[in-house]
């Protein structure tokens, strides 16, 4: 019961006129070079008792989704946005500063504050890595190839192991699902090229139930 107040209170805090979907949608924003989000392949935190898991594309997404909100008023759900983006760059701090081997992956859970009275600019950010959660693309890098005379052409590749991380670690079905078939996609994309140990997309079929 304590769990469900809790995650209802969460829900309450939305944008009286724009939810972050809406605010996704409206408005474009692009992403600055040098952005600390792009420092982590991997980082986990804990929102109001849930762990959410971003990789690399989640995290330039969430800080996407941060410059939109700023870019949407001044306020956010009654909170002055500057005071969202200092949480929000406190916390990504946080998750960089957890990566105490240099490899890219924060190395300890960083816990998102579950206050639940009041739209704090913390619960403000746990609903943004929330909304961002299994919204990135499979895609880690784009090598740019011929551009010829018919334009530039591109071969999307994928960190396959922050992909199998993610799927055997998701939080929820939903999820590992999700990456169990980006895996999948992305095998069946790169054909002979594919760096997928076939054991991975057994798995991955094998939790599709194919």
């Amino acid at each position: 019961m304590k769990q469900k107040l809790i995650m209802e209170n969460w829900r309450r805090f939305l944008n009286e006129s724009l939810t972050l979907e809406q605010i996704d949608q409206r408005y474009t924003a692009g992403l600055e070079e040098g952005l600390i989000s792009t420092a982590l392949t991997l980082a986990t935190f804990i929102v109001g008792g849930q762990t959410v898991e971003l990789d690399k594309s989640e995290l330039e997404k969430a800080e996407f989704m941060m410059q939109k909100i700023e870019m949407s008023g001044d306020t956010y759900s009654g909170v002055p946005t500057e005071d969202i983006r200092t949480e929000f760059d406190a916390y990504m701090n946080a998750a960089l500063s957890a990566d105490y081997d240099g490899d890219g992956i924060s190395d300890k859970d960083i816990k998102v504050s579950d206050s639940t009275k009041g739209a704090k600019p913390d619960v403000i950010v746990g609903q943004l890595f929330q909304y961002v959660d299994g919204k990135g693309t499979p895609e880690q890098d784009v090598d740019q190839g011929d551009t010829g005379d018919t334009g530039a052409s591109s071969q999307i590749t994928m960190n396959v192991s922050v992909a199998i991380n993610q799927m055997e670690n998701a939080p929820t079905r939903q999820a590992r699902d999700d990456w169990a078939q980006k895996i999948l996609d992305y095998h069946e994309e790169m054909g002979d090229g594919s760096d997928v140990p076939p054991n991975v997309v057994e798995r991955a079929k094998f939790y599709l139930g194919k």
